[in-house]
């Protein structure tokens, strides 16, 4: 996205506010939500505190806070080298992207299959297809990005 505004010819103050702001909704949302489900009763049968207390919880943390931190430098990497490697082709770039949603959306389908599938007559679902098909697109990834010519330009 930040790529696509500075090609608009939008500042890098304006386009460090939109991201600043862009997490405030969903702040305010789980505000909002979470007064409604507290007015109406709806409440998990654990305490928080006793979450907080589990190495478990703080493993599962973690985890999620380094997966959205290297997705998010990730897709900005993605799209800048896409962006260097279509060089003068750069209106091709929405065809890269729609390209792109049709990979994701394919293997979100296949790992789904994998899951139920692998989690027949089971009481909990099993990931471990998921965990395997993205290992193996990660692996696959380096592959393909170690072999890609860096062009470097000021």
């Amino acid at each position: 996205m930040s790529t696509i505004a500075k090609q608009r010819g939008y500042s890098s103050f304006i386009v460090g506010l939109v991201f600043a702001v862009m997490p405030l909704p969903g702040m305010l949302a789980k505000v909002i939500f979470g007064s409604l489900t507290d007015k109406y009763n709806c409440r998990r049968n654990g305490r928080d505190s006793d979450a907080i207390r589990s190495p478990l919880f703080w493993l599962f943390w973690t985890t999620a806070t380094l997966f959205a931190t290297t997705t998010t430098v990730k897709n900005v990497l993605e799209d800048t080298i896409c962006m260097n490697l279509l060089g003068e082709n750069k209106h091709q770039y929405g065809g890269q992207r729609l390209w792109g949603s049709i990979g994701y959306s394919v293997l979100a389908i296949a790992s789904g299959v994998c899951v139920d599938w692998n989690s027949k007559e089971q009481e909990f679902k099993n990931y471990t297809p998921c965990f395997v098909i993205a290992l193996m697109c990660f692996i696959l990834d380096i592959f393909v990005v170690s072999n890609i010519e860096a062009i470097y330009s000021n």
